[in-house]
């Protein structure tokens, strides 16, 4: 209910012969309940950037990394009242 997520993804050569590229990529999801009477959020955000090295013909060094964050607020009810 009320879900939105945006994503993006870059990637290409961050020299001009070709010999380091990057990507980046990043999403993020929000959300909240479907009942009015509770306000839940939820919150998840990704953000995972790349850079390649290639140092020869067959050699390739890659660096990652990833970050995520997930985040909610519940606010529990009784479910007899």
């Amino acid at each position: 209910y009320g879900l939105y997520q945006p994503n993006f993804d870059f990637s290409g050569p961050l020299t001009q012969d070709g010999s380091v590229l990057y990507r980046l990529i990043g999403a993020y999801q929000g959300g909240g309940y479907f009942r009015e009477s509770r306000s839940d959020q939820q919150q998840v955000i990704s953000i995972a950037p790349s850079v390649t090295f290639k140092l020869g013909d067959r050699t390739n060094l890659n660096l990652y990394y990833d970050y995520s964050r997930f985040a909610t607020n519940p606010q529990f009810e009784p479910l007899l009242s």
